[in-house]
């Protein structure tokens, strides 16, 4: 198991160890005069840890003028829907922050979905302005897993999982035919440091299968998170890593 794994004995201190981190990766880029880009999933796991976020102190003494907010995925829906990513982080953690505006780049999801990927693509570019043949590199992503392999809104057997000339692309959602907008692996993998957050015994049997045997499944998206010069973590509670052959 050679991904850098961490199991918390509660959620709380695990995103408590988020805050620190943010809380550091923002003062290091104040004092470097840059910015701060995270990019955000939604689901269940990220829905407990915004609502948590807010809770510490440092929370509140993030410099949030120089973070910028970017979604990894989001539903094609209106932005004031019940399944709204923008919204599930919106209401948990940034409508009490005093972060402008103008660093909130949300998907539009009520938008036609093949124009609104090549939008926020547009987007990713302007504000990253990556070099010739490179992808836009996010400092920091959080991503969860499915019970399925599937990260972001990329679902097995999805071309973003490899696409090379696409920032950003649209999704069907297997099960339930819904439209989804998404960044591509290649994307995800550009970004400097990624931690995948997973909570719940449901999860512990797709844990253990991508995390003890990497090399068999490379196929799931999940199993194809590798940074190509950033470094990835697997941040756990008790209950999804009860099924690992060992961790740290």
């Amino acid at each position: 198991m050679s991904d850098n794994v961490k199991v918390f004995s509660s959620f709380k201190s695990l995103c408590g160890a988020l805050v620190d981190d943010w809380f550091e990766g923002a003062n290091q880029a104040l004092n470097k005069q840059t910015t701060f880009n995270l990019g955000l999933s939604g689901g269940n796991t990220p829905r407990n840890v915004f609502q948590h976020l807010p809770e510490f102190e440092k929370w509140k003494r993030i410099p949030w003028d120089i973070v910028h907010i970017f979604w990894v995925d989001e539903r094609c829906v209106k932005p004031d829907h019940s399944e709204s990513n923008f919204k599930l982080a919106s209401n948990l953690m940034l409508k009490d922050i005093s972060i402008p505006e103008e660093n909130i780049h949300r998907i539009h999801g009520e938008n036609d979905p093949v124009v609104e990927a090549n939008r926020y693509a547009d987007e990713l570019k302007k504000h990253f302005a990556p070099g010739k043949g490179q992808n836009p590199s996010l400092d920091w992503i959080f991503l969860g897993v499915g019970t399925d392999g599937h990260t972001a809104s990329i679902f097995p057997g999805s071309t973003l999982a490899s696409s090379t000339s696409q920032l950003c692309g649209v999704t069907t959602h297997p099960d339930t035919g819904q439209k989804r907008i998404s960044l591509s692996l290649p994307v995800i993998n550009a970004a400097k440091r990624i931690t995948v957050i997973v909570s719940g015994q449901d999860k512990a049997a797709i844990v253990s299968r991508i995390l003890n045997s990497p090399s068999e499944n490379r196929g799931l998206p999940a199993g194809k998170i590798r940074p190509l010069t950033g470094n990835v973590e697997w941040a756990l509670d008790e209950l999804a890593a009860s099924q690992l052959e060992k961790y740290t």
